[in-house]
């Protein structure tokens, strides 16, 4: 069993919060860059290239998210196994996605989007939002 396994054992919050800031950081990392490569795709190389860019850019987080969620697997239900990682990272990728879009547009519209250095932290709140509700855990019976 791992170092990081027995603590989360011990505080299964340790867990929860592993998930969620390591699904976060990926969004802030990987998001504006991932989005800029398909928009120089798309304008450089038509619908095509955006959509290879598209889908590469979707497997290399998937894969990103679902090596957060083997690192605390008991953190919640859904990521005790493989097919539950997967699902997670594809729910993570997928909804925190949309919800950083809608975001996006509603920021550009107040034009507040100006600062870049402040991409990467609202970049990482829909990605860990969305972890967040994926961590729910089974109800305890009391003893």
């Amino acid at each position: 069993m791992s170092k990081t396994s027995q603590s989360t054992k011990r505080w299964p919050v340790l867990g929860v919060l592993l998930q969620i800031g390591g699904a976060g950081a990926i969004g802030a990392l990987l998001l504006p860059y991932g989005f800029t490569f398909f928009l120089v795709a798309g304008w450089a190389g038509g619908g095509g290239a955006a959509l290879v860019v598209g889908i590469v850019f979707s497997v290399v987080v998937t894969g990103f998210l679902v090596l957060v969620a083997s690192l605390v697997p008991e953190a919640s239900g859904m990521t005790r196994t493989m097919g539950g990682r997967v699902a997670w990272a594809l729910i993570v990728i997928v909804v925190g996605t949309v919800v950083w879009f809608f975001a996006f547009i509603h920021d550009d519209a107040r034009e507040l989007n100006s600062n870049v250095m402040m991409t990467f932290p609202f970049s990482a709140v829909p990605y860990a939002l969305v972890a967040a509700c994926c961590c729910a855990r089974e109800a305890q019976p009391r003893s």
